[in-house]
């Protein structure tokens, strides 16, 4: 959406998402579910474990397997350089289980709020525009 208001023009794109190892009917407003048995979780990988599986490499190795709703807004100001804004993300998860114990910790993580850390732009470039056009103009 683009508006002008008083303090000039500004765009939104509205909050939208999306579910990896789960199917459910209202993806930005169900609940996801919290157990692996549930009939909505989805083996959306393939790998024979439910929900998507993440590998996790550090001082505990192993797998979780996982449900992760993804959603976020995006808003900003309008300028001369481009469309400038920030993110604000809703970013779901659920462990339904893992490879070893200690992975099944279901640690929620927090979004920070801070539109200085979050920021969201968006610059025109030609329709046969190629990756090094964008780094040129990020590099501007």
């Amino acid at each position: 959406n683009l508006e002008k208001s008083e303090l000039g023009w500004q765009w939104e794109r509205p909050r939208t998402g999306l579910v990896l190892g789960a199917r459910l009917d209202q993806p930005l407003e169900d609940t996801l579910p919290m157990s692996a048995d549930d009939e909505l979780v989805w083996d959306q990988d393939m790998d024979g474990q439910p929900g998507v599986t993440l590998n996790v490499t550090g001082l505990v190795e192993g797998d979780i397997y996982t449900l992760i709703r993804y959603v976020d807004t995006l808003s900003g100001d309008v300028n001369d350089s481009g469309w400038t804004g920030h993110t604000q993300d809703e970013t779901e998860q659920v462990i339904v289980g893992a490879s070893q114990e200690v992975l099944k910790l279901n640690v929620t993580p927090v979004a920070v709020d801070d539109p200085s850390l979050n920021t969201a732009l968006a610059y025109p470039i030609a329709a046969d525009g190629n990756c090094e056009d964008v780094l040129t103009r990020l590099a501007q």
